[in-house]
């Protein structure tokens, strides 16, 4: 072992910034808000994910987009907490379907990474405000909105993201 003065002040330093920091009250980073503030959200997104894979299944089955696209967002089309929903099909021609039609994700959306027991890894982003377009003023309204997104692959050279725009402060029943 190295014993020179430089690597025993290096120990030294890093001890002391331990021993600075130990016992501090950290403050909440983005990943605890994340996911604090996806909680209330993930039972319901779990669900619309299950639902929206099942459906896209079955997509050869159905005539035209529009059938689709009713199919798809038959679960969450009513749901008051629910600003839009996406499914993306990455693929190398790839598809998205959007609740309501013509919705759009901003531009840069600040995804943090987080992982749950039920869902594994997902993507999650909190807007304040919410910068998710729905195609009409009442999304630019929205104080606050709360971005989950789930891509798992579906088939080979191709994934399946789901996401979710949830208004901040409201939870599905």
């Amino acid at each position: 072992m190295d014993r020179s003065p430089r690597t025993e002040r290096r120990w030294l330093a890093c001890a002391l910034l331990a021993l600075a920091t130990a016992g501090c009250d950290r403050a909440a980073g983005p990943l605890d808000n994340a996911l604090e503030r996806a909680e209330p959200h993930l039972a319901h997104f779990a669900e619309f994910d299950a639902w929206a894979r099942r459906a896209r299944q079955t997509d050869a089955a159905l005539r035209s987009r529009a059938a689709l696209d009713e199919t798809l967002f038959a679960k969450i089309r009513r749901e008051p907490v629910v600003i839009a929903a996406w499914i993306d099909v990455r693929r190398r021609v790839p598809e998205r379907l959007a609740l309501p039609v013509g919705a759009e994700l901003p531009a840069t959306v600040g995804w943090v990474l987080v992982r749950t027991a039920a869902l594994g890894q997902l993507r999650v982003a909190v807007q304040e405000p919410c910068a998710v377009r729905s195609g009409g003023a009442a999304s630019e309204l929205e104080p606050g909105c709360v971005l989950i997104q789930r891509e798992l692959s579906s088939a080979p050279a191709e994934s399946l993201a789901v996401t979710v725009a949830y208004r901040a402060g409201k939870v599905a029943l």
